[in-house]
């Protein structure tokens, strides 16, 4: 077990004075806590993490997260700081492919928001950063944004629905005529949105949360999330996506649990393997179509059932490959299928045997894995497979690896568009 561990002096009141030890780790190691910190650990996991994605040895005083994540906890005696495992990668790269991937404004290319994991305590700056984005927006001013009204009137607006205009009319209800029509409101789904992210930080930042809950309308964390997974910003509302790109990583990916006295606890976990299938998709999404890809052929985890040809009379099964490229719905054939894998071992038999099987179940004429860079200059790596296996669909497996090693957005720009061509002239060539 690697750990290099410092100390943090945190300042909580002029009489209190608290020691915070904080402790480095790799992605799937163990690390040791303390009994005061045993019971916020247990309530923030079971919170944020899927259940079995972490375990206690109570006895010795030991916790074990799922190697998939990484990010920072902050218990009450301790920081723990969960870097990837790749010696090339910091938590600086995670966070631009964090922004890139749940950007939801128009510009997907603008790296400027981020931040130093390393610097304060993470509950703190995420919701101080939030809190200047709205601020931004209350000084340009809330959106009024249109949303449709539905509701029976005495007189007529907009649209009426004749149905149930009639059905009043029969029940002789006072306001007979149904009308649909559209109104600005200060109540709409970005408004919600940020004030779901207000609330949440009401206790991290109380002053900041009188501020501006009077100007925004109250919805919960659910809501919030609910609304910022189904509205599409358009160009006219850019003004906001910042606050709402803020908002998001404070709805999904920011637990935090008040200890009294202003202290608190709280993680910041992200899914790095999640995290780079899903960078792989938007910038397949984002840089494709310069590199000729016809960008709405592009399909994210579809799920694909098939019929085993030994064992017609079962149930079809289903597969869910990463990415897929120009799928035939009704034949069900693909021209290329791509998979996520974020290893430093590449072209491992478990990745070869998933990749040959998801493109022997879609007659794919192409397959290619995806991998983080391990050696400085390769990009590309072909896998022949023996002529005299006659039951395998394809004779060659591609590998094509992303360079995520940048420290400015330039550089990640360039790099993440060179393995977007890398992967448009496998797929393009015939």
């Amino acid at each position: 077990m690697r750990m290099n561990s410092g100390r943090l002096f945190r300042v909580i009141s002029r009489d209190e004075i608290f020691v915070t030890e904080i402790v480095k780790i790799t992605q799937g190691e163990s690390f040791r806590y303390e009994n005061e910190d045993e019971q916020v650990l247990a309530l923030i996991l079971s919170e944020k993490l899927p259940h079995r994605s972490f375990q206690f040895n109570k006895a010795q005083r030991i916790c074990k997260i799922s190697p998939k994540y990484v990010g920072i906890l902050e218990l009450p005696t301790k920081i723990i700081e969960i870097f990837p495992r790749f010696e090339t990668m910091g938590m600086k790269q995670v966070q631009m492919m964090y922004f890139f991937v749940n950007s939801i404004g128009v510009d997907a290319l603008d790296y400027s928001e981020v931040f130093d994991l390393r610097e304060g305590l993470i509950n703190e700056r995420i919701a101080k950063r939030f809190v200047r984005e709205l601020a931004n927006v209350m000084q340009k001013g809330l959106p009024h944004l249109y949303e449709e009204i539905k509701e029976d009137l005495d007189v007529i607006k907009g649209r009426i629905d004749l149905g149930k205009t009639y059905e009043n009319i029969e029940l002789q209800k006072s306001n007979p005529f149904h009308c649909e029509y559209s109104q600005t409101s200060l109540d709409n789904p970005v408004s919600r949105i940020l004030g779901a992210a207000l609330y949440k930080i009401e206790t991290i930042l109380p002053d900041d949360f009188v501020r501006f809950a009077r100007y925004l309308p109250f919805c919960n964390v659910e809501e919030g999330k609910r609304l910022s997974d189904s509205y599409v910003i358009s160009g006219r509302e850019y003004n906001y996506s910042k606050a709402l790109d803020w908002a998001r990583l404070i709805l999904y990916d920011l637990q935090v649990m008040s200890l009294g006295h202003g202290r608190f606890g709280s993680t910041f976990l992200i899914d790095l393997d999640r995290l780079f299938q899903d960078f792989c998709y938007k910038a397949l999404k984002v840089f494709g179509k310069t590199n000729r890809l016809d960008v709405d052929l592009l399909v994210a985890t579809p799920s694909i059932y098939y019929e085993e040809f030994d064992s017609p009379s079962r149930e079809p099964r289903k597969i869910e490959p990463d990415v897929l490229y120009d799928l035939d719905e009704d034949s069900g054939i693909a021209e290329a299928v791509l998979d996520a894998k974020c290893k430093r071992v590449t072209l491992s038999p478990s990745d070869i045997y998933q990749i040959e099987f998801y493109s022997t179940c879609l007659f794919a004429k192409k397959c290619i894995l995806m991998y983080p860079q391990r050696k400085k200059g390769t990009y590309h790596n072909i896998m022949k497979i023996r002529s005299e296996l006659k039951s395998v669909h394809l004779k060659e497996i591609h590998a094509v690896y992303v360079d995520l090693t940048a420290d400015t957005g330039k550089k990640f720009v360039s790099d993440t568009a060179r393995f977007v061509k890398n992967l448009s002239d496998i797929i393009l060539t015939d």
